[in-house]
């Protein structure tokens, strides 16, 4: 994680030329290993007649098939990279707030990748790595659950989770009161840990 938050502290002052040079490139990557190694990328850019060489500049990208949440659903299986065993990908899903939850898989490295993008946003703010930040959070399967999980973000990530979720009058009322008593620095409702 630390190595990613480099990466984006150093990147956040390179130029415009620099910056689009490397979008570029990553997305040619990533276009590259769709249709390599995802089934199902490389079956929907055949039957559209496209070929990864095809996409010469971001106007070509608009060639590229857009996936929906239908799609996803349907074809989950045939999205999973074959460069990747399941059993080490995890499985999760968004909360489903506007509608049904969408299954998805990630790989460790994305968790890394996520937590220095997040500390970087809050770093925009001011915030360093220890400040003590309340988290309000409207996802239920992502609020720790436990005395020990609970422990761990609150004393070791300095972190208080407030579940956006159940926000009945009793519980504003006892959410302010563990607010006032943690005195966080911040207030956030980007998921961080």
């Amino acid at each position: 994680m630390l190595r990613y938050l480099r990466q984006l502290e150093r990147s956040q002052w390179w130029s415009e030329d620099a910056i689009k040079n490397h979008q570029w490139k990553s997305l040619k990557g990533l276009i590259n290993h769709a249709y390599e190694t995802v089934p199902y990328y490389r079956n929907l850019m055949n039957d559209n007649g496209i070929r990864p060489n095809d996409i010469r500049n971001f106007d070509d990208f608009r060639k590229f098939p857009v996936l929906t949440k239908k799609m996803m659903r349907d074809n989950l299986e045939d999205l999973i990279s074959t460069k990747y065993k399941k059993e080490v990908l995890i499985q999760d899903s968004t909360g489903g707030s506007i509608g049904s939850p969408l299954n998805f898989y990630y790989d460790k490295d994305f968790l890394s990748r996520k937590l220095a993008a997040t500390y970087r946003h809050f770093g925009f703010s001011g915030y360093e790595q220890g400040d003590k930040i309340a988290l309000i959070w409207g996802v239920d399967k992502d609020i720790s659950s436990g005395p020990k999980k609970k422990m761990i973000i609150r004393y070791i990530f300095r972190t208080l989770e407030i579940n956006a979720f159940d926000l009945s009058d009793a519980k504003l009322n006892s959410f302010c009161s563990e607010i006032e008593k943690f005195k966080p620095l911040y207030l956030s409702s980007t998921f961080a840990i």
